[in-house]
């Protein structure tokens, strides 16, 4: 997972420098960088999704309000448990 995250970092990191090279009279470049700027949020929006889901799981709550701890605190037992019986 974490050679993905690598390669989208980079890839994030090299589309900023370029979208200042592009010039603004250059249609089908700024299009294609816009198309290539959509795929890369995808990915990185997939990766984030990944970190949030096989990283923190259920024990986000952790930095939550304490109302919403509380019920998310329930749920990770809940889901702890679940899991020991499985």
């Amino acid at each position: 997972m974490l050679d993905g995250s690598a390669a989208s970092m980079a890839a994030a990191a090299a589309g900023a420098d370029g979208a200042a090279s592009v010039a603004p009279g250059a249609a089908g470049v700024r299009s294609a960088w816009w198309r290539a700027r959509a795929a890369l949020d995808a990915r990185l929006r997939a990766l984030l999704q990944r970190l949030d889901a096989d990283w923190l799981g259920p024990w986000r709550c952790a930095r939550a309000p304490d109302r919403v701890r509380a019920q998310q605190l329930a749920r990770a037992r809940g889901a702890r448990a679940h899991a020991r019986r499985a």
